[in-house]
């Protein structure tokens, strides 16, 4: 008797199955499958956008910083104006190591459409935290300018000329640190720089008989400064 029922159940499970299809079932289907091939060209065509999105937004960036790169050629150029040997030099390694983050940036630029969004991205990041480095560097470097100015106005005499210029170097400094933002690699060298400054303007203003050696010491802390700019640049670019 349960297997007559059992028997019974399976035949009528087939045969609404039957009516189901007969009855608009395989219009159901044909349903599902347009309504799921839709969906697919709306997802495809929902990544292209944002696809394009993401290649204009990092193509903006792109031109950005290479109109700041710019910039900050041209104040390379300025500063090489009555700069000494030792400033020259480094602004040559600056303008070396410019040149070679243009053309970074610009071949970034042609193959971003190539990469998927999430390479470009990290390539991008990478890059701009360069350019972010090269210009906190010009940065540094135009207080090394003023600095040497200092040391030519206090050997003068011209305390309070000094003492202008080195003020001017301590401006400079602070923006370099802001344009870092939270890049901390070089917090030791900006901090031993930023505390001899701060020595240095104290002892030109008051006039004392160390104020040479504080000077003296502003210039090494620059120094020590700009070539680890120097030295980090160059291990990027080897990679």
């Amino acid at each position: 008797m349960d297997r007559l029922a059992l028997v019974l159940a399976i035949l009528a499970l087939l045969l609404g199955g039957v009516s189901y299809w007969r009855s608009g079932g395989m219009e159901d289907v044909a349903y599902a499958r347009q309504e799921v091939g839709a969906t697919v060209e709306q997802l495809e065509a929902k990544q292209k956008e944002l696809v394009e999105l993401a290649s204009a937004s990092m193509r903006s960036v792109y031109e950005r910083s290479q109109q700041r790169m710019q910039q900050l050629n041209d104040s390379i150029t300025e500063s090489r104006k009555g700069a000494g040997e030792a400033l020259t030099r480094q602004l040559n390694q600056a303008t070396e190591q410019l040149d070679k983050l243009q053309r970074r940036v610009a071949d970034a630029m042609e193959t971003a459409k190539e990469s998927t969004i999430a390479s470009a991205r990290n390539t991008q990041d990478l890059l701009m935290k360069q350019v972010a480095r090269m210009d906190a560097r010009v940065s540094i470097l135009e207080a090394r300018w003023n600095i040497d100015r200092a040391v030519a106005r206090a050997e003068d005499g011209d305390f309070e000329a000094a003492e202008s210029k080195l003020e001017e170097a301590v401006v400079e400094l602070r923006e370099a640190r802001a344009k870092l933002a939270e890049d901390r690699e070089f917090d030791a060298e900006l901090d031993a720089l930023r505390n001899s400054l701060q020595e240095a303007v104290a002892a030109v203003k008051s006039k004392a008989q160390d104020y040479r050696a504080r000077i003296e010491q502003v210039v090494d802390d620059t120094d020590r400064l700009v070539a680890a700019f120097d030295e980090q640049a160059a291990g990027e670019q080897r990679k």
